[in-house]
């Protein structure tokens, strides 16, 4: 049976089938310039690894990139360098004043009396240090008299006082002031601070009036110094019966400014 044919257009020779085997290939062919051919050549440049991306074409910079980048770091950089700076010295640096507890106070109107003998100081253990507020904390409280003829009610002048390294001494006097309320007090006058008449770094000021106690509902004055390295909380624990209305804030302050300035010592 004859194999059939696939149709061919008119004019065109019919293909016919053949066995010869294919010739075999020449490896001395030549390029046209004549030299040998060598086995392996690919006249096509070699492709890139499939796991390669070509890189776009880079458009051209805007030099006005490098001029707002300069302004923002001129401006953005310097504060932070600034707060950087700031911030390494506040917290660094060491304690300008520490804490004395004199025989008198306020040119021998109070006398010593008696400190707590270290308890308020033990009580701080564990709790010495702060990261934003203060470290190296130690406390010391003293009761002073105020020197009277005898048979009469005795004032005492009572300073909670703490040394040590105190960051940032405006917001440690403020809140000191506010933690008193923490302990049962209110304040019949409310702490603000106030610039004593002598002179000096205000105080934060205020009339307690305690709950309980031999002194309940008895108002009294109290103020706060903070500086850097000491704090100290300042109040008359056995005051004259007044209203909490007519005590002298400003007056007070003036007092308290003068026990700072003999209790808080300068180191040198």
């Amino acid at each position: 049976m004859s194999t059939p044919q696939p149709d061919v257009p008119a004019g065109q020779p019919t293909p016919t089938a053949t066995t010869d085997a294919p010739a075999a290939a020449d490896d001395s062919a030549a390029r046209p310039d004549g030299h040998p051919v060598p086995y392996n050549y690919n006249p096509y440049p070699p492709h890139q690894p499939y796991f390669a991306v070509p890189e776009p074409p880079r458009k051209p910079r805007n030099p006005w990139v490098f001029v707002v980048a300069g302004l923002l770091l001129s401006v953005v950089g310097f504060p932070i360098y600034k707060i950087a700076g700031d911030y390494h010295h506040v917290y660094t640096r060491p304690p300008q004043y520490t804490l004395s507890t004199p025989k008198t106070l306020l040119g021998g109107d109070f006398r010593l009396v008696t400190t707590d003998g270290g308890r308020a100081d033990a009580a701080l253990d564990g709790h010495r240090d702060d990261p934003l507020h203060y470290a190296d904390l130690h406390a010391t409280n003293a009761y002073y008299a105020r020197v009277a003829p005898a048979g009469s009610q005795q004032e005492t002048l009572v300073v909670d006082g703490f040394h040590g390294k105190v960051y940032v001494p405006d917001l440690d006097r403020r809140q000191f002031a506010q933690a008193v309320g923490a302990d049962g007090t209110t304040f019949a006058v409310a702490p603000r601070d106030v610039t004593p008449s002598s002179g000096g770094s205000p105080l934060t000021c205020g009339v307690a009036v305690a709950r309980k106690g031999p002194n309940a509902g008895r108002p009294a004055p109290l103020c706060v110094w903070a500086d850097d390295g000491t704090i100290a909380l300042v109040y008359d624990n056995l005051a004259k019966p007044r209203a909490a209305g007519s005590v002298d804030l400003a007056a007070y302050a003036t007092e308290v400014a003068a026990v700072r300035d003999q209790m808080a010592v300068r180191l040198s």
